[in-house]
């Protein structure tokens, strides 16, 4: 039943406190009645003759209606795909990740430096595999340009422009970063967009721009790797590692990886690595010595948590620089002694989700270098491809499993977001 007057419960608020206060003292029964129809007052003699233990009832033509409290199964109101809503993946039940569902979203406004983009294509990130499973601490999110949202980076069409807005047109093909791109339509600040470069498929841009902005940032922008240079990779066959193993071969380096198994290891050779080595135990620092000739290496890209790190410090050589991209040291406020610098070593933690906010002008200078590289064929476009829509159900999860899967596996998933027609 629709409740046509909410002001009205102020009165049902009065009986309730005068049923409670006075009613019993004064043996009274008390009922209140709601009636909107003068037809409906014959029900009043049958409801004097009749037992009923509710005493908040309500008339409609005859029918009775009282009030119950129950819990809605649907947060968000259920939309027809012919009202073009906007929509976006959240992470509703942390923990699993069946708990991600599609929501719908009210027009939002356009501020003059804005623009609105129909999403086609967003890449899948590990970490939006850590958001949805609920495993981030809350270190993770403190200044994060893209908090509990998933979905990192997409390939795009823009839809609409701010005022401010005068190098963008509708209809032009764009790349952006953010969060919560795992939708069907996002608005983001203009400093966040660059064109598509010719040449590359949406899909191709949006899915291996994510891996590979990372990577150029380490290796390139600060490290300055150059031809005859050597770099240690760890757990390489991530996709992150193997965007690595791409940029440090296309400068020239000498590239020394590790990976945790037989058969990742396996890949990282077949991938041109000089020597495969195994990241589970610390046996690697005596493998990378012995392969190097005790010379060491000029650069590590590590995400192994201690008791690697050290050891990854022992393995450069004078004036190199270890670039940390895992978090769990960096979380859990780890020490590290101070000693292991006294050859003029650097140390650069690594965080691209802090860089959009932080230096916006240098992230995105990365991200036109790495589209750049990958227009030009000079590194691997790797993608594969999942379309998770079925129906923008707000009930309903969305099956990203197997795009899951294949993040996990360090392969670069990207995700077809639209509506079904279903």
């Amino acid at each position: 039943m629709d409740v046509r007057h909410p002001g009205l419960t102020a009165l049902w608020g009065a009986f309730r406190c005068i049923a409670l206060e006075f009613g019993h003292e004064a043996l009274l029964d008390c009922w209140l009645v709601d009636l909107t129809q003068p037809h409906d007052l014959q029900c009043l003699a049958e409801l004097a003759c009749a037992d009923l233990r509710e005493r908040e009832l309500a008339i409609r033509d005859g029918q009775l209606w009282t009030s119950r409290l129950c819990s809605t199964p649907q947060e968000y109101a259920h939309v027809r795909t012919s009202d073009d809503p906007a929509y976006r993946l959240v992470v509703r039940e942390p923990g699993q990740i069946s708990g991600v569902h599609a929501v719908t979203r009210p027009p939002a406004r356009l501020d003059a430096e804005d623009v609105e983009v129909d999403v086609k294509i967003a890449a899948l990130n590990f970490r939006d595999i850590m958001v949805a499973l609920g495993l981030l601490p809350g270190l993770a999110y403190e200044r994060s340009a893209i908090g509990r949202r998933i979905g990192m980076k997409g390939g795009t069409v823009v839809r609409r422009t701010g005022s401010a807005v005068g190098t963008l047109e509708a209809g032009d093909e764009v790349l952006i970063g953010g969060g919560g791109l795992l939708g069907n339509r996002a608005i983001v600040s203009q400093h966040h967009v660059i064109p598509k470069p010719p040449g590359l498929s949406l899909a191709e841009a949006g899915c291996s721009k994510s891996v590979y902005a990372t990577a150029y940032y380490a290796l390139n922008h600060l490290a300055r790797l150059r031809e005859g240079q050597r770099l240690l990779i760890h757990s390489a066959m991530g996709g992150v590692g193997q965007a690595a193993i791409a940029l440090a071969h296309h400068v020239g380096a000498t590239v020394y990886a590790t990976a945790g198994t037989d058969d990742k290891r396996a890949a990282l050779r077949a991938l041109g690595v000089t020597a495969a080595l195994d990241s589970r135990s610390t046996q690697w620092y005596e493998g990378l010595m012995a392969t190097t000739n005790g010379r060491r290496v000029d650069v590590v890209l590590n995400s192994l948590a201690s008791p690697h790190i050290p050891l990854c410090l022992k393995a450069l050589r004078p004036g190199g620089l270890h670039c940390e991209i895992g978090k769990v040291d960096i979380y859990a406020d780890s020490q590290l002694s101070m000693r292991l610098f006294r050859k003029n070593l650097r140390f650069a933690a690594i965080d691209m989700d802090r860089l959009i906010l932080d230096d916006p002008a240098t992230s995105r200078q990365v991200s036109e270098a790495c589209a750049d590289l990958l227009a030009a064929g000079r590194v691997p476009r790797p993608c594969v491809h999942f379309s998770v829509c079925r129906l923008c159900r707000s009930d309903a999860p969305y099956d990203v499993g197997p795009a899951h899967r294949e993040t996990c596996a360090g392969n670069s998933a990207c995700v077809q977001t639209q509506l079904s027609d279903s």
